[in-house]
């Protein structure tokens, strides 16, 4: 308001707030105890959200000692690479299964993120019971391990096939040659011979390769980069923090509530003369 109304208040008598509020306690008081019982009401009533977590670790701790430091910055970078994984259709779809959810049901509850500084990726879940947010949690770390030990197989199987049919091609310019040689120098000659070796090294390279193809597909793979160091054994509930901040946020609209109704009732025989 400003000073000449601010005159005409304090003229008519105007009380501030404080003494409206020593004036009428109970009038600042009931409303802001009606709301916090109602608060408390709502926050009881209310069905609570449970959040599980589990952590899974990335990369192996058995590496040589003058390595370690490159190893774990690199394992750093892969554990928020890995953590975005989570979202991929094949996880969120074998979460789903395992928890019993819908996979639309299993995006809105699930998240996981890398801890900070560290090689840990944290998996959290939630849902309306512990059970449920426990189950999720555990179902979506052992998904993301197995994709992305899946990844990582695939990858390197069509690494190795890549380099199978660059050798198999290597042993066909190879036997071009030793052919393009016989007809031109005869099959004696020193280039006949060069060509015949160029080719048995190509086939001596592709048979190896063809090998390490063969193994990797008949031997379990090695051991994977990711392990579930910390499975998800308990769920917390929000209903403790939830039922704090609706009690506050009672006592504080109940508060302002009271207060601005102590202000009117004290005040009201000047608010009746200002009108006239």
């Amino acid at each position: 308001m400003d000073r000449q109304a601010s005159t005409a208040y304090e003229a008519a008598g105007w009380h501030g707030p404080l003494e409206s509020i020593l004036r009428h306690p109970l009038m600042v008081a009931l409303p802001a105890l009606a709301l916090v019982a109602l608060a408390l009401v709502i926050g009881l009533l209310r069905s609570p959200v449970y959040t599980a977590e589990a952590r899974i670790n990335v990369g192996r701790v058995d590496v040589p000692a003058y390595t370690l430091q490159g190893v774990t910055v690199g394992n750093v970078t892969l554990a928020g690479s890995y953590a975005r994984a989570v979202a991929a259709p094949a996880v969120i779809r074998g979460a789903a299964r395992e928890a019993g959810l819908s996979q639309q049901e299993v995006r809105e509850q699930l998240k996981a993120s890398p801890i900070p500084g560290s090689t840990l990726i944290r998996v959290e879940a939630e849902g309306d019971s512990e059970g449920e947010a426990r189950q999720l949690a555990n179902a979506a770390a052992e998904r993301l391990i197995n994709y992305v030990t899946e990844l990582n197989v695939r990858q390197q199987e069509a690494r190795s096939l890549g380099r199978f049919r660059r050798a198999a091609e290597g042993v066909e310019r190879a036997r071009a040659r030793l052919g393009r040689a016989q007809r031109r120098s005869g099959p004696n000659s020193r280039a006949v011979e060069e060509a015949r070796l160029d080719l048995s090294t190509a086939q001596l390279a592709a048979r190896s390769i063809g090998n390490r193809v063969f193994q990797a597909s008949v031997v379990p793979p090695p051991e994977n980069l990711l392990q579930l160091v910390v499975p998800a054994a308990t769920a917390d509930s929000d209903r403790g923090s939830v039922l704090q901040e609706l009690l506050l946020i009672g006592l504080v609209a109940g508060l302002v509530v009271g207060m601005a109704l102590a202000l009117a009732r004290t005040n009201w025989h000047v608010l009746r003369r200002l009108r006239r």
